[in-house]
């Protein structure tokens, strides 16, 4: 493989009535070769233009195995003498129409790449170039397309030319990239400008309002992260409307679903994320067989960073932390080493989650002038190059002069993650004050991990508690403190700063722990009217059960009481149970159907309900009251309620059904946070409790 990227001079034409493309191709070598192995799609009349070589198709092993997604065939040029640039000629069919994709949870669609009168979505997987296994590339792409089309790719668009017979596009990318995007489609186009930066989007109809959100986040948020990490690494930013739905980012440009670019925190929280993607995976590109940093890296300065902002990023960690222990099991998990995307739940716990956490804890050891620092290294340094975690390290140690070896490895290398509990607290009077003492243990099964323990202690008097790290590196601390004050309660990890297990009581009843856990029975009402029966039944049939494991399936009459050890889906107005479930929730239906939850009262009329309940009888095993008001709610709710995994509770209106309203239970009691006993019969208290205020990584205002 050479080192230098291989340029493609491409000339293109599109039919999309026809599903057809005919393509010219200059590929330029940089250094002379003797051969050019590559793979195209199967569908695609290729002929060789240049003379002094020969042309044959070879096994798919010879291309690094299949490729693609399961359309490529491999080829390989011999040339007669070595050659710098070869040309090929290739015209056919692309049209693989969407296809529903499952995982645990969710359903989304994809395609292998299409040309329809629709839209044109083409990307290396699809093959519609000679993609050699890889390496980088650089292009110059001319397309022309049916008058009223138009045609985004990535780099700086050189030639655009609109009449009414055809569309004629040139777009350049001079960098390296890792794969030649052609998206197509019939669009309105609006335009703003970030630092010289054009700022661009394409919307399928008119909407000026809708184009001007996107336009004014996007130099905002371009402008933010050109601060922070350095200098934006592309000729523009875009966001295009695709025709189905999506959330892709591409170097240079987004591609999001209509009713995706329409939800109104998309603006805030996916936006951002693949605007950030321009530096993290698409200004620095990936090297997969050694692990996918990127997601988490994205995640923890796009999504954490808005939250953090907004002040509740400590409640972002504990969900992260939640997610892993609710989909992550010993039959799923894999080291961060290993992961290259999002297939499931479990992927994304640990791919997004416990890689954000990662850079959390990083953020923490060296402080965020010089995490930042460090970052910036990590960017300018492998700009438009393939990274890996040792390319970060690597950063982290020439900015900091620390070594962080054995950080990475125990994070990316190991499996599992530590667990935390307090052993032998007590106090005593000591020299006019008083003297705490306990046991801080890691209990897990495996080795012990190199923890920096966040500990806050709060005093008698005083509003501010007391906070300090301790450094733990073996199973069990021994910690004592030393107090003017009277201590009142101890407090490990209060902001959720480590990747751990959660204890059982410091996580509230939420979705997911229904959605990930191996064993789920759910309970129809056999007094439901017929129709309600049928519509349960047939809902319960598409269960997202994230372990692969099927629910087991019974009506109410059929059981004289709930089992213990199991998640219990309790399903309808009309369940015998559903008294057992509400009252663990502080919840309860009146003789009108309305919901009562807390001081909050919903209208029974058109109300679908999504409510867990967790109680400590059940050993934390979850209960879920699920009802709708009609059949024809149903396959919405069921669609949607996985998108909602962070919740114990959701609120849906009418058919559709619309959201209007989702919690998370407080968590009130906690084995994490341990009240100071006293011989006299005394005891701390958390009230009065503060934290130190702290700082996002920037100051940026954003407009939200």
């Amino acid at each position: 493989m050479s080192t230098k990227p291989i340029h493609h001079d491409i000339v293109v034409t599109l039919s999309p009535t026809d599903h057809a493309i005919s393509v010219v191709d200059t590929v330029r070598f940089g250094t002379a070769r003797s051969k050019f192995v590559f793979s195209l799609h199967r569908d695609l009349k290729l002929t060789l233009q240049s003379p002094g070589a020969d042309l044959r198709q070879v096994g798919s092993e010879a291309c690094g195995g299949p490729g693609s997604r399961g359309s490529a065939a491999c080829y390989e040029i011999v040339f007669k003498a070595p050659a710098d640039k070869v040309s090929l000629r290739y015209q056919g069919v692309i049209f693989h129409p969407l296809v529903q994709q499952q995982d645990d949870v969710r359903v989304s669609e994809l395609t292998e790449g299409t040309i329809v009168d629709a839209g044109v979505f083409l990307d290396s997987g699809s093959r519609w170039y000679p993609v050699a296994d890889a390496e980088l590339v650089t292009f110059a792409l001319e397309a022309s397309m049916p008058a009223g089309w138009d045609v985004v790719s990535q780099g700086k668009r050189l030639v655009h030319v609109k009449d009414e017979a055809r569309t004629r596009v040139v777009w350049a990318a001079p960098q390296p990239q890792d794969d030649i995007y052609l998206i197509a489609g019939r669009y309105h186009e609006y335009s703003s400008a970030a630092r010289d930066i054009p700022v661009q989007v394409f919307l399928r109809s008119a909407d000026d309002a809708l184009a001007q959100q996107y336009l004014d986040a996007g130099v905002e948020y371009l402008a933010m992260y050109d601060n922070l990490l350095g200098p934006y690494p592309h000729e523009k930013f875009a966001v295009v409307e695709n025709f189905w739905e999506t959330g892709y980012g591409m170097p240079s440009f987004t591609v999001l679903g209509p009713k995706v670019m329409r939800f109104p925190f998309i603006l805030h929280s996916s936006y951002p994320h693949e605007i950030l993607h321009n530096w993290w995976g698409n200004g620095v590109y990936v090297d997969y067989e050694k692990g996918n940093w990127s997601e988490g890296l994205t995640a923890y300065l796009a999504d954490h960073l808005i939250r953090e902002k907004n002040g509740d990023a400590t409640e972002y960690r504990r969900a992260a932390l939640q997610n892993y222990q609710d989909y992550v099991a010993a039959n799923n998990e894999f080291p961060l080493v290993q992961f290259t995307g999002r297939h499931s739940s479990a992927s994304e716990a640990i791919g997004y989650g416990k890689t954000m956490m990662l850079f959390h804890m990083l953020r923490q050891r060296t402080g965020d002038e010089v995490f930042l620092e460090s970052l910036r290294r990590f960017y300018s340094v492998n700009r438009f190059r393939r990274a890996t975690f040792d390319d970060l390290r690597r950063a982290f140690e020439e900015t900091s002069g620390w070594r962080y070896g054995s950080f990475f490895d125990q994070w990316i290398l190991r499996t599992g993650a530590p667990v935390l509990r307090v052993n032998d607290l007590a106090v005593s009077k000591a020299g006019g004050g008083y003297r705490l003492d306990f046991e801080l243990a890691q209990t897990q099964a495996t080795a012990h991990y190199n923890l920096q323990v966040p500990v806050a202690v709060t005093l008698e008097g005083i509003a501010e508690a007391y906070q300090t790290r301790l450094s733990m590196d073996d199973k069990t601390l021994k910690v004592r403190f030393a107090f003017a004050e009277r201590p009142l309660r101890v407090e490990i990890d209060p902001e959720f700063d480590l990747f751990r297990h959660l204890a059982a009581d410091e996580r509230p009843a939420t979705l997911s722990q229904i959605f990930g856990a191996d064993r789920v029975l759910i309970v129809l009402p056999e007094k439901a009217s017929a129709e309600m029966r049928r519509g349960y039944q047939k809902a319960v049939e598409t269960w997202p059960a994230a372990n692969g494991s099927s629910p087991e399936v019974r009506w109410d009459n059929e059981l004289t009481a709930l089992p213990k050890a199991v998640a219990v889906v309790v399903v309808g107005q009309e369940n015998r149970f559903r008294d057992v479930v509400l009252p663990s929730a502080d919840a309860s239906v009146d003789g009108h159907g309305n919901l009562n939850i807390g001081e909050k009262r919903y209208a029974g009329a058109d109300l679908s309900v999504a409510l867990v309940a967790n109680g400590a009888d059940r050993d934390h095993w979850p209960l879920l009251w699920l009802v709708a008001d009609s059949p024809a709610a149903l396959p919405g709710l069921m669609r949607k309620l996985p998108h909602y995994g962070k919740y114990s509770y959701v609120m849906f209106n009418g058919a559709e059904p619309t959201n209007i309203d989702r919690g998370v239970w407080t968590v009130t009691a906690s084995s994490m946070s341990v009240v100071v006993p006293y011989k006299d019969g005394g005891a701390g208290t958390a009230s009065g409790r503060k934290l130190k205020p702290r700082h996002p990584l920037t100051d940026a205002k954003i407009t939200q």
